[in-house]
């Protein structure tokens, strides 16, 4: 490793370097790529300035182009367009060159906000984002909108703030309300409409007071995380149909799914850090 690294890609059977996509100018702190058809897309440049494409098995750039803002990202792909929220607006590239498409205002957002705003493609032609509305609002502050990408529209805006990184599944939303006088709760919410269908709150007895970094979705399951200010945390499997809790795991954690089925959970202390890696089989 040296200063010019921008990120490693790594061999997923054993763990050898397959290439070092490098630059000539640091950046900041980025979220890993967004792959698809063979691309690798991503937040580079001086201070994260640039979207770029490079080929995901050689790291040999494809295109560079110049982005608006510098919201902390990775895109979203399709067959046609790249997706990021940037400058209080949706902005939508061409894959294939990066050149810019569309800029759709985001009434949601006020401010290039600091924090993590990762575009999820929805089920029936949409994008959902996560907004800022700060600082100079006191509340709702994250609120979840929706674009329609065929007529470049604000299709719903949630009612409701949700800070972690949310989840999409066909026809539903999964986003958790972080905290406060109730704890966290886990809101299932309409794609079509943004309107809350369905709730889940931890157990009462497991005393949590906020919930931690992302929300996993798969065709049965919801993963999401909750943390104690006094004690420890939990990560908990939620039933899609019932919406109640089908198991729990005695730690907090950010969690991922691989392409085999594996249940990867970072665990630890949230106030600190996450130190251990747990696969769990899913099937």
């Amino acid at each position: 490793y040296d200063s010019s690294t921008h990120f490693l890609a790594l061999h997923a059977n054993n763990g050898s370097v397959r290439f070092n996509y490098t630059q000539a100018l640091p950046s900041q702190q980025f979220i890993a790529p967004t792959i698809f058809a063979g691309t690798a897309y991503f937040i580079a440049g001086m201070n994260g300035n640039e979207i770029h494409a490079a080929n995901a098995n050689t790291g040999a750039r494809q295109w560079a182009q110049p982005r608006i803002g510098h919201v902390p990202t990775t895109p979203a792909v399709d067959q046609s367009f790249l997706y990021y929220l940037g400058s209080n607006a949706f902005n939508i590239l061409d894959r294939l060159t990066g050149d810019l498409v569309a800029s759709i205002p985001d009434p949601s957002s006020r401010s290039d906000q600091s924090n993590t705003a990762v575009p999820v493609l929805g089920s029936h032609g949409n994008v959902i984002v996560n907004s800022y509305n700060g600082p100079y609002t006191n509340s709702n502050l994250y609120r979840l909108t929706s674009f329609n990408i065929a007529s470049r529209s604000v299709e719903w805006t949630t009612q409701y703030s949700y800070r972690t990184l949310f989840a999409v599944a066909p026809g539903v939303v999964y986003a958790i309300r972080r905290g406060g006088s109730s704890g966290p709760e886990m809101h299932a919410i309409h794609e079509a409409t943004g309107s809350v269908v369905g709730t889940w709150s931890p157990p009462a007895s497991h005393a949590q007071e906020y919930s931690t970094t992302n929300v996993v979705a798969t065709k049965n399951l919801v993963i999401v995380s909750t943390a104690s200010f006094a004690g420890a945390g939990y990560t908990y499997a939620v039933d899609r149909a019932s919406m109640q809790t089908a198991w729990s795991y005695p730690e907090s954690s950010s969690a991922v799914i691989s392409a085999n089925g594996t249940l990867y959970l970072l665990a630890g202390d949230p106030q600190f850090a996450f130190t251990r890696l747990i696969a769990f089989k899913t099937r």
